[in-house]
This record gives structure tokens, sequence and C-alpha cells, in this order.
């Protein structure tokens, strides 16, 4: 319910800023054929002054549908050693981590955003205005948006690739995006993976031309983990 559902907050418009808001939704309503221009502005402005908690909510509701239809995000790690991560993401540690090469990974496509999440105690703002103001404050807005985490997550050191598609939307195929090989690293098996689950994706890595293959250990009397190199 937080991630990626960080929205413009309605509260923090300014009374100069609310009437250059209410006039570019006059504006995109009318375009839209959703009545005329008088009762349009009658009925924004009865909303941002009678019923802001409801007008906050509806905007919230179609920007989260937004967000899903028009944003494309890709979730990796900093780290390889997390035991949360490996009980969470990886099966109880009976999976394996793969780990790419972030430079490749930045350059495979122009119309990518990569970047290292921010974590914070404090719910991000972010003015209406901002969506309408200039390209740059529309960027830095979504940067917020998608990039903004709370501080309990810290530990997964997470980075963000994030793509946008407009005014068309992403279909299933577009969310499924096929590196090369060579943009793996390396790989680490899980240390409560089986011994037919080892065998497997090490034959695997080899076949796809990882040098580094390593199996996670756990570290003596302490609460880590180590790897060895296959």
């Amino acid at each position: 319910p937080f991630d990626c559902r960080i929205t413009p907050n309605y509260n923090l418009l300014s009374k100069k800023e609310e009437k250059e808001w209410v006039e570019i939704m006059i504006k995109e309503s009318i375009k839209n054929g959703k009545g005329t221009e008088e009762e349009i502005r009658n009925h924004i402005w009865n909303k941002l002054l009678n019923n802001r908690d409801n007008l906050q909510k509806g905007f919230d509701v179609n920007r989260y549908k937004s967000q899903d239809k028009h944003y494309g995000i890709y979730c990796l790690s900093r780290v390889w050693d997390s035991i949360l991560m490996w009980s969470h993401y990886a099966n109880f540690h009976q999976g394996f981590v793969v780990g790419f090469n972030y430079e490749k990974l930045s350059k495979y496509d122009h119309n990518l955003n990569i970047g290292d999440i921010v974590y914070d105690l404090n719910f991000p703002e972010i003015n209406p205005m901002e969506h309408y103001r200039s390209d740059i404050d529309m960027a830095n807005a979504m940067i917020k948006e998608v990039f903004t985490k709370h501080k309990d997550w810290v530990y997964e050191k997470e980075i963000r690739l994030f793509k946008t598609i407009f005014p068309s939307e992403f279909s299933e195929k577009d969310r499924i995006v096929n590196y090369p090989d060579y943009f793996i690293e390396e790989m680490t098996i899980g240390c409560a993976s089986s011994k037919k689950t080892k065998e497997e994706l090490i034959e695997i890595g080899r076949q796809k031309g990882i040098n580094k293959i390593y199996l996670a250990k756990k570290t003596p009397f302490k609460f880590g983990l180590d790897r060895i190199l296959v």
C-alpha cells in the first residue's frame, strides 16, 4: 500500500496554485467533453474547497491506475548476503542470486532510469503543480514516487530500473525484458539448496558463460553468510 503509491498532496497547494490547478483541470475536462466551462469550474471548486478529502481519494485512485499502466520497474539490490532477502525472495535460502553488471544494465536502454532507493522516515511531499510546471518538475515528482521507501527497508540496499511509456500503456510483452547472458557477472547458490538444485544451477551457469559461481554457506557462530567459488 506504500511502495510506488506516493501521490501529490492537494493540501500543499497555495491559494495561487489552487487557481492555476483549477484552470488546468477545466481545460482537461473540456477537452474530454465533460461539460461546459462554468459547470466544470463550479464542480471543481466545490470539491477543492468543500470536499478535498474525496477529491484527494479520487485523484489517488486515478494516479495508481496511471502508474500501473505506464510505469515499468525492475528491483535489484547492491548486496548478495542479506539473510532477510534470502528468506523473503529466495525460498528460505534454497534459491539463487544473480549479479548483473551495473554499467551494462544502465546503458542497455537510453529511456531507462537507474538509481538507488532513498530511505526516509517521512512521507515525501509532492505538490500537484509539480506535474504541470515543467518537464524537470514532473520528472522529479515521478522520481519521488518511485525511488522513495520507508527506512524499515534500508537493509535491502535497493536499486531500481525505471521506465515510463506515454501515452500508450505497457503490455504484458513490454514488461518482459530479456538481457543478454553476458550482463550476468556472477551467481550465488543458496546455502539451503539441495544437491540436485546446486548441480543444475552450476550446469546452467556454465552454459551461460557465468565465470563466477558461488556456493553460499553459513558463517560459523555468526548471523551471516560467506560464499566459496565453485
